[in-house]
């Protein structure tokens, strides 16, 4: 990589699964009219983590650190994941009245569980790529430059531009740090609806207090399979190699979808003919949040929240 301009915030190692047989990405807007285009053209802003040094010169490391050590490591291992590593399936029951809950809620059930393996090679690509993810969306770094401009004595932009990048990077490994210690939940689509992405990329509720981090990130890495990242309030997870696995119906799809909906700026991503009608109902409207964290007995909840269905 030479002197890059044109900076990806949604990498197009992950873009180019939700591409068409024709090679092109549907993108949505707000009023439900979509258009396609090829990969390298979504999810791209000229300069977008461009720096500046004192003497005005320009300092693209950022980008090169993105693509040389968050992206290259992560081609790999998203090729990894979506094979279903070691797939293991082991006699379970759920009690009658959740199985009945997680039915209402999309979730296929069987009488059995499943979980996938991943060595801590891939775990760590996939930690730092989510922490990436998080904090290099233009959504997220203008929340970060609002911030400093609302806090800061600095009157010049390119100044205010190069301490909102220096705080990505220092945000950057706070979520890198709580992700390599955390849980995850891998969902995999069955029927007819696919995972959609947002241009306003995830969006966790923000660790602005010490102790672990009240989030929890649910992340597609194809239109087939997303993840959701949750934190352990009590101890380190990050030697944990084997990771449930649950499937999801269409209905448990637009659940999820809707989440994913509530971020979006101006686009929202497939890979088939959108959805236009669905998109456009939620599109940047707030989702219920069905997946729970139970911090005092340090287990996943899932349940209906019928006050915001």
């Amino acid at each position: 990589m030479n002197n890059p301009k044109r900076h990806h915030w949604w990498p197009e190692l992950q873009s180019k699964h939700w591409t068409d047989s024709s090679g092109l990405i549907f993108g949505t807007k707000s009023d439900g009219s979509y258009f396609q285009a090829q990969p390298k053209n979504i999810g791209v802003e000229s300069q977008l983590y461009t720096r500046y040094t004192t003497t005005g010169d320009s300092d693209l490391t950022i980008e090169k650190w993105f693509a040389a050590e968050i992206e290259s490591p992560f081609r790999e291992s998203l090729d990894y994941l979506v094979r279903l590593p070691g797939l293991l399936r082991e006699p379970f029951r759920l009690p009658a009245e959740k199985i009945a809950e997680a039915k209402s809620l999309g979730f296929v059930v069987r009488d059995y569980r499943e979980s996938i393996d991943i060595p801590a090679k891939h775990r760590a690509s996939l930690g730092l790529y989510i922490a990436a993810l998080v904090v290099r969306s233009p959504r997220y770094l203008a929340k970060i430059q609002q911030f400093h401009e609302a806090n800061s004595t600095f009157s010049n932009d390119r100044e205010i531009k190069t301490i909102t990048l220096d705080n990505m990077l220092h945000l950057f490994n706070v979520y890198k740090d709580s992700i390599a210690k955390s849980t995850f939940l891998f969902t995999v689509r069955e029927g007819k609806n696919e995972f959609l992405f947002s241009d306003g990329g995830v969006a966790p509720k923000e660790p602005w207090k010490p102790g672990p981090l009240p989030f929890d990130i649910l992340v597609p890495l194809t239109p087939d399979l997303a993840v959701t990242v949750l934190p352990s309030p009590t101890g380190d997870l990050s030697r944990e190699r084997r990771f449930l696995l649950g499937r999801a119906n269409a209905q448990g799809i637009a659940r999820l979808n809707r989440k994913i909906l509530s971020t979006a700026a101006q686009l929202v991503f497939s890979r088939s003919t959108p959805p236009s009608s669905f998109i456009k109902k939620h599109f940047g409207v707030p989702a219920p949040n069905y997946l729970q964290v139970d911090w005092q007995n340090s287990r996943v909840v899932v349940k209906r929240n019928y006050s915001e269905d």
